[in-house]
């Protein structure tokens, strides 16, 4: 059973995901159960922040560990075309990382302004576990996936920060992953849904 407020790990690909409601059964993620993770994991959100610069230093670890992933995940696909987006990806991780170390709060504020698109698409398609043979379209679907999972843990996070700043620079992450989600959704409609 997958309890609330933990996070479980991929033994495979490394994934993490934050329990936000409890439910019977299993996690799988690369065709293998996932397990708790074993360091300390603060309460309730999942995490206890100082302030502004521990949020950034927990943000810009999650964008290394997605590069790293993505980088992974480029040595086990045969697709030529999938290998190709996976670097685009962990370079886009790279990326975001440096807006993350050059970030401030002035920043954080502006960019309050304008949302981004959430297309939905990977929302409803069945979980496709990585492995080396996966199509061009399993491995955005994947993709697609892993980049819902950050979303939803910075828009949890959001919900539950206590200091407005905190909040706002949540919600800033939350728009930052969404439109990784969107670029891949967006990549699925052009290549796979337009085929249909």
């Amino acid at each position: 059973m997958a309890s609330e407020g933990k996070i479980y790990v991929c033994s495979v690909c490394k994934q993490e995901i934050l329990v936000t409601k409890a439910g019977a059964g299993t996690l799988i993620c690369c065709d293998k159960p996932m397990a708790e993770k074993q360091e300390a994991a603060p309460k309730e959100s999942g995490m206890i922040f100082s302030g502004f610069q521990d949020i950034i230093r927990f943000a810009v670890q999650r964008e290394e560990e997605a590069a790293q992933n993505y980088g992974e995940m480029i040595g086990r696909t045969r697709s030529e075309s999938g290998r190709k987006l996976l670097f685009e990806l962990q370079e886009d991780e790279k990326r975001h990382k440096d807006i993350l170390l050059g970030l401030s709060r002035k920043r954080v504020e502006a960019s309050e302004a304008g949302d981004v698109q959430d297309l939905k698409i990977s929302d409803y398609l069945a979980e496709t576990p990585l492995r080396p043979d996966m199509s061009f379209q399993d491995l955005l679907i994947h993709a697609a996936q892993k980049e819902k999972q950050a979303v939803d843990l910075y828009t949890d996070l959001a919900r539950k920060a206590a200091a407005e700043d905190q909040k706002k620079l949540f919600q800033f992450m939350a728009k930052q992953e969404l439109s990784h989600k969107l670029r891949l959704e967006l990549e699925y409609e052009r290549e796979v849904l337009a085929e249909d």
